[in-house]
């Protein structure tokens, strides 16, 4: 009640409460004010600022909450303004904010217990408190702003690499209440947010969460089940040292998919930067990674009928990221490649070029990372059995069965610029049945890892820690890494002969420079830019 004012007109006037969560927008968190006004008029409640959907609907699913929780929902005209009002609110994660609001609105909670006090979570029918997607970028705002987060329980789990942090972790809207509404024990102003916040258990997050290697499984298939193939398996080998794009094409049967597979049990885990920032990508779309996997490449392996929108981010409302962006540092793998749509394909020119995405709406530009390596698997024709490295139709194969119109739509699938974007193109036969049968097993994962390891250890020592070839700008890289002028001489003969694009003479040399390091070296030879342009082979013959 305000000072000097009668029950009557507090009546008119009106009850008012603000709470404090965050919007998410893109990879940030921002602060959004929760205003609960609970005045005279008919029981209703009205939504202004911006709500979605699924905020309107709150209101169902708080008056449950609380009524399951023996707490009382006010039977008057509810009025919940969502500022600031030109950021859109979407989803489930106002629900807690609203019903504290309501709370302290309603006088069952003064509002001295909800100061410098963040909450984000979404409430089930009982009275139950869930994780919402976008948490961890809200964490990441709560924390900047020193502020207490009440969150679900099960959030915890996503934020146990971060320092600094102050939170809350319950199980239900009961809990919180219990938790906020101690008596008062002194009527000082600091002493008495003391008192109400005893009961509340809260957790500082110290960033000692993870240990070495804690949160990194090593993938299942390992590469000594492959048999044959060894210039595919040193192509693999390269691409996972300096994280470049791949393209492998040959016949059904050749081992294209089975390869690609093994390809995140080669790489090293992630160090802390990188797995937050995995974990954050993950936590937009609420699949936040699970203990175990936390220092685990991503590996995104999505169906050929995914649109472009799933495949870079999109979506109506605000932009959500999109394989690429889950993919980031990892492997976003697209099995067989001429069956995706031409425009998605395009889609990912400019994120695997940038190794961000971009993407803009009425109301908000989101950017997203995609640092990622792109394994692709493609067959030569529909039928799979046209001679890849064949420049007409009479050098194909005799098995191939397709007509000479139907192998150039195919060719047409993949357009000239997004074969630019590959490192390393590789043809693949089929494995002799003899070979299959006899021949020893290749290196195992663990051991390749070993090898892909130390030679990112070289890279980081020349272009600086935590960096890989190729997640530097060209220009960045000559300078830090010149060729010597015998094998600058090489290369431009290659170029020259082979027709290069200026893309490509950059992809030749990073491959060359990651080939320098597999063998310890910061140096490149002639024998590496040989090595480099022999992995190149365009999948249609072309240059």
């Amino acid at each position: 009640m305000l000072h000097g004012t009668s029950p009557l007109y507090e009546e008119v006037l009106g009850l008012l409460a603000q709470i404090k969560t965050a919007a998410v927008v893109g990879m940030e968190g921002r602060p959004v004010l929760v205003e609960v006004h609970i005045g005279a008029g008919l029981p209703s409640i009205n939504f202004v600022g911006l709500p979605d959907t699924a905020v309107r609907e709150a209101k169902d699913r708080v008056r449950a909450a609380l009524l399951s929780s023996d707490l009382e929902w006010p039977n008057r005209r509810v009025t919940i303004n969502l500022a600031p009002a030109d950021i859109p609110k979407l989803g489930s994660s106002y629900d807690l904010a609203i019903a504290l609001g309501i709370l302290v609105a309603g006088g069952k909670l003064p509002a001295s217990a909800v100061e410098n006090l963040w909450v984000f979570g979404e409430l089930g029918l009982d009275g139950s408190v869930r994780s919402a997607p976008g948490f961890l970028a809200v964490a990441n705002a709560a924390m900047r702003s020193r502020a207490l987060l009440v969150c679900a329980e099960k959030d915890l789990a996503q934020v146990r690499g971060m320092r600094g942090l102050e939170l809350a972790p319950i199980r239900s809207v009961r809990q919180l209440i219990d938790g906020l509404g101690q008596p008062v024990t002194s009527g000082e102003s600091g002493a008495e947010r003391r008192s109400y916040r005893k009961a509340l258990k809260t957790v500082v997050l110290n960033g000692s969460g993870i240990h070495g290697n804690e949160g990194w499984s090593a993938c299942d298939l390992d590469l000594a089940d492959v048999r044959g193939q060894p210039h595919a398996l040193r192509a693999i080998e390269i691409a996972a040292a300096g994280a470049l794009n791949l393209l492998m094409y040959g016949p059904p049967g050749s081992g294209k998919t089975m390869i690609a597979r093994r390809i995140p049990g080669i790489l090293p885990p992630l160090d802390d930067d990188s797995a937050m920032e995995v974990q954050l990508v993950h936590s937009l779309v609420g699949a936040a990674r699970a203990k175990r996997s936390w220092r685990t490449p991503p590996f995104r392996a999505p169906h050929h009928t995914c649109s472009a929108s799933a495949l870079v981010g999109g979506g109506s409302g605000m932009a959500l990221p999109g394989e690429v962006s889950l993919a980031h540092k990892g492997v976003l793998f697209l099995d067989e490649l001429s069956l995706f749509s031409q425009h998605s394909l395009d889609a990912l020119r400019q994120p695997i070029e940038d190794g961000q995405v971009i993407i803009s709406r009425s109301r908000a530009t989101v950017k997203y990372p995609s640092a990622t390596m792109l394994i692709a698997a493609a067959n030569p024709c529909p039928c799979g059995h046209f001679a890849a490295s064949a420049h007409s139709r009479s050098a194909a194969v005799s098995s191939c069965k397709c007509a000479d119109a139907a192998v150039e739509r195919y060719k047409r699938r993949i357009s000239g610029p997004l074969l630019d974007r590959f490192d390393l193109a590789i043809p693949l036969k089929r494995v002799p049945p003899e070979l299959m049968i006899s021949s020893p097993p290749a290196l195992s994962s663990a051991e390749t890892r070993t090898r892909v390891e130390q030679a990112r250890a070289v890279q980081a020592e020349r272009i600086g820690a935590k960096a890989t070839v190729s997640g530097v700008p060209s220009a960045e890289l000559a300078r830090r890494l010149p060729l010597s002028p015998q094998p600058a001489e090489f290369l431009a003969r290659l170029a020259s002969a082979c027709g290069y694009s200026g893309r490509r003479i950059h992809r030749i040399q990073r491959a060359a420079w990651v080939i320098a390091s597999l063998d310890g070296r910061d140096d490149v030879q002639v024998a590496d830019i040989e090595e480099a342009g022999r992995l190149w082979i365009h999948p249609y013959g072309e240059s």
